[in-house]
């Protein structure tokens, strides 16, 4: 491990995770916390399959879904997602985009559209990249990784409070919990780009967080306090054996 220098080093620091965990309120608070940009990879995906759905094309329709990807221009401005000029930020969190994201995310070509949008976005570091396979696929030799996970409980909420009204009416909580369980096996099972932790990351619980800031100093002492962390260690497994 190096010591961290945010100013000088500009490190690339992903955050991974299923949906629903809280990856991008984390991931935005640690970004605005160390004065990194902040890069969601899910919104590329997601940005891909609004398109296609406003245009009626199906998820299953490769060479027009690849045939869009070639051709949408994507934009990340602060927190704000523009698709072509037009700020799509609040449209991409809706069920219906997340779960034709998903699907589309296992077609190879649109993996390689959007790993090159990604890399473009990345430039030379100093970055917060958060997705599903960030840094096992994306940014392998990323300085810092973290996964984020939370209970199922936690992540019923969490769609409930992202999701539209028409949603809310239309989704029981049992439904929710079969979306999201779909999603998580299509992205723990595909053939590229998987949902998985990555044998160097470290894994972080935030279901009982009371804010994405907190959370954030919590990933910052991770990296900035990780000496101390590992002396300590020892001591915490001793106390807890007790």
């Amino acid at each position: 491990m190096v010591d961290f220098d945010y100013k000088t080093n500009n490190f690339i620091i992903t955050i991974d995770g299923p949906a629903w965990v809280g990856k991008s309120t984390v991931s935005k608070a640690l970004s605005k916390l160390l004065g990194y940009k902040h890069i969601n990879s899910g919104s590329i995906f997601r940005s891909i399959a609004y398109k296609i759905l406003n245009e009626g094309i199906k998820s299953d329709e490769n060479e027009k879904i690849i045939e869009i990807a070639n051709q949408i221009k994507i934009k990340l401005k602060d927190d704000w997602i523009l698709i072509n000029g037009e700020d799509v930020t609040e449209k991409l969190n809706c069920a219906n985009v997340i779960t034709a994201a998903s699907e589309i995310g296992v077609i190879p070509e649109i993996r390689g559209i959007a790993l090159k949008i990604l890399k473009n976005m990345a430039g030379e570091g100093g970055i917060i990249c958060e997705g599903r396979d960030i840094g096992t696929n994306v940014f392998p030799n990323a300085d810092w990784k973290f996964y984020v996970c939370a209970s199922m409980g936690v992540r019923i909420e969490r769609f409930i409070k992202l999701a539209t009204e028409e949603e809310k009416e239309k989704y029981s909580k049992e439904e929710i919990r079969e979306i999201i369980e779909k999603i998580d096996l299509r992205e723990m099972n595909k053939e590229t780009g998987l949902l998985k932790m990555a044998e160097d990351a470290i894994i972080y619980d935030n279901s009982i967080s009371p804010t994405a800031e907190e959370d954030a100093v919590v990933l910052k002492n991770y990296i900035t306090h990780w000496k101390e962390m590992k002396k300590n260690v020892g001591i915490i497994e001793r106390k807890r054996a007790k």
